[in-house]
């Protein structure tokens, strides 16, 4: 059964409530994008890669939410992937494996995009363009992909 014939039958994803909690999340996360963009031009780097890590998290919360599926309450959220009952068609083995990357890639930099490095260079000259850019092109692909199954249920 496919995910929008699911939702029709009243299957585990989209309960209003969720649906709306999800909703926000994700426009929170289109938001923080936004905001990551915005940085690029003003070379603040770190900013882009801890607003992309913050969009990421919240797009992948919001599809847990709308599934109705318990999320962890933390930044790390590849393991949860596989809790996601899409089909094959809907999310492919390639894109969980995408999406756990580059949100493994966003935690993994996110604790020194906010207070810097442990020698003591400050987050503002740690990144560079190249990781910002890679940063937000990784956030615009996990929203692409929530979007996309969430329009789909």
């Amino acid at each position: 059964m496919g995910t929008k014939a699911r939702h029709e039958a009243g299957g585990g994803c989209g309960t209003v409530t969720n649906s709306k909690i999800a909703a926000g999340y994700l426009e929170d996360a289109c938001f923080l994008l936004e905001e990551a963009e915005e940085n690029i031009s003003k070379k603040r780097y770190h900013r882009v890669i801890r607003l992309s890590q913050e969009s990421t998290e919240l797009a992948l919360k919001s599809l847990f939410m709308f599934c109705g599926i318990d999320f962890p309450k933390e930044h790390a959220l590849g393991k949860a992937i596989d809790r996601l009952s899409f089909t094959e068609d809907e999310l492919g083995v390639k894109e969980k494996r995408e999406i756990r990357k580059i949100n493994q890639r966003l935690v993994k930099k996110r604790v020194v995009s906010f207070y810097g490095a442990e020698d003591g260079t400050p987050a503002i000259d740690i990144f560079t363009e190249e990781e910002a850019h890679e940063a937000i092109s990784g956030a615009k692909f996990i929203l692409e992909t929530v979007k996309r199954l969430e329009v789909t249920k």
